[in-house]
């Protein structure tokens, strides 16, 4: 069994994203499965969309066992960010970040 945190870092003033991050509840390793990014203005199907993703990939495949556990929140965010940061995010609006940390 998982609990679902949500992460948010404000990215300037029109662009969030939200860490989807995990706990494991049986041992307390902690990953972050995707990263959604929101711009101004908010559309409804990006909200819908962003939530759809999440589920799905949850169903697919083990956070844990894609993303590597950690053993806190803030960790696994650095790690993930660590993996990800020569990525260019070109239209926020358009990207969920599905790959595994």
């Amino acid at each position: 069994m998982y609990k679902q945190i949500n992460v948010w870092r404000r990215i300037d003033s029109t662009t969030a994203a939200c860490y989807r991050c995990f706990e494991r509840l049986s041992d307390g390793l902690a990953a972050v499965q995707s990263v959604d990014y929101f711009h101004l203005p908010l559309s409804e199907a990006e909200q819908v969309t962003s939530g759809s993703q999440l589920v799905e990939l949850f169903i697919e495949e083990d956070p844990i066992e894609r993303s590597g556990g950690f053993p806190s929140v803030t960790e696994a965010i650095a790690a993930h960010d660590r993996n990800f940061e020569d990525d260019t995010v070109e239209d926020p609006r358009s990207q969920s970040d599905r790959r595994p940390s």
